[in-house]
């Protein structure tokens, strides 16, 4: 019986060598394989003055692959030898660590300390893909209020900023937290420190 192995990429080349077949796409697709079969999955990108330090990462059904060192840098392999009833369906992604999905941009906490009067400014990494759809930003799990509190927010497809120009300890201290799509984020424990002249 034949089984299927589908497999997903982001934003680069992935090329598949089953037997004596060579396939190339830069779309998502399905590759069909007999079980006990063996398939080598290779991704690879062209390096420029602004990638060369970053690595490839390979997930497999959202899971990071483990990758030794030097099967990381400008083409990357994984193979799966053999193909085992597990594998059947199962989504390989490959892409730039730069270019990581969202739940490994954003998560985790993070303290900063911040001068009363100074200049706050907390910065998630949205970059993923698919593209964030939206980010909500929480002061003490209340949505912050722009107007109010002095802030500004500005978001991009890499970055979204939230910033005061004249910190307030009463305020401006607490647990802020940016959150994209509704489901992934990061928290910031804010403390603000009286002034030192």
């Amino acid at each position: 019986s034949k089984m299927k192995v589908m497999w997903r990429i982001a934003l680069l080349c992935l090329l598949f060598y089953c037997a004596s077949q060579t396939l190339e796409s830069n779309v998502d697709g399905i590759i069909n394989i007999n079980e006990e079969a063996e398939v080598s999955l290779v991704c690879e990108h062209q390096t420029t003055s602004e990638t060369e330090d970053d690595e490839l990462v390979w997930l497999r059904n959202g899971m990071t692959v483990q990758l030794k060192e030097e099967n990381r840098n400008g083409r990357s392999v994984v193979c799966i030898s053999p193909a085992i009833r597990a594998d059947n369906e199962a989504t390989f992604e490959c892409h730039l660590r730069k270019n990581r999905t969202l739940a490994d941009s954003l998560s985790g906490s993070e303290d900063v300390s911040v001068e009363e009067k100074e200049t706050l400014v907390l910065r998630c990494d949205i970059q993923a893909n698919p593209p964030v759809l939206s980010v909500v930003w929480t002061l003490n799990d209340t949505r912050v209020e722009l107007t109010a509190g002095g802030f500004t927010v500005s978001t991009d497809s890499f970055t979204s900023q939230l910033r005061v120009s004249d910190v307030k300890e009463s305020m401006h201290r607490g647990t802020y937290k940016c959150t994209a799509d509704g489901k992934h984020s990061k928290t910031f424990h804010v403390t603000v420190t009286g002034r030192f002249s």
